[in-house]
């Protein structure tokens, strides 16, 4: 499955609900008939801007402050920067 359908496929996954462990995405993917390593899991996490809480990984609320940059560098400032003001 080609990488945008794959991380297309995984967006919509987590905004079902979350997901408490990279394992149960792979499972996930793996019954929607695409097999991921863990690190291919780990890299479309992160570029398509999901966020792992106490729940486990999940997707941001819309509207949730996004820079207009794309979701690698949403994910690094929500990562990095505590408050702005």
């Amino acid at each position: 499955m080609p990488r945008d359908i794959r991380r297309h496929l995984l967006t919509k996954l987590l905004r079902t609900g979350p997901a408490r462990t990279q394992e149960e995405i792979a499972l996930s993917l793996a019954q929607a008939g695409e097999t991921a390593t863990q690190a291919t899991i780990s890299r479309d996490l992160a570029a398509i801007g999901a966020v792992r809480g106490p729940e486990g990984y999940t997707m941001p609320a819309a509207g949730g402050g996004s820079t207009g940059f794309g979701a690698p560098l949403d994910s690094a400032l929500r990562r990095h920067l505590l408050d702005l003001e």
